[in-house]
């Protein structure tokens, strides 16, 4: 199936409805980003992060050397 292709020449139309559009969530978007900004995260949080990763990491290495000692 060929498709013929026209050149379209309204973007003026359409550009203050884009602009519009962005007015309007631009003020939403900066709400939700100055929260994140004045929310610090909890240390205890990132403390408890970082034990599951070394947890994690550990366990993986335990089971990779058993799998080595029972089959190989």
């Amino acid at each position: 199936m060929i498709a013929k292709l026209r050149e379209v020449k309204e973007t003026a139309a359409n550009e203050p409805l884009a602009l519009e559009l962005s007015s309007r969530k631009a003020p939403m978007i900066n709400e939700y980003a100055d929260r994140r900004l004045l929310q610090q995260p909890d240390p205890s949080d990132r403390r408890l992060r970082n034990r599951l990763i070394v947890a994690n990491v550990v366990a993986w290495i335990m089971i990779i050397t058993l799998i080595r000692l029972i089959f190989f």
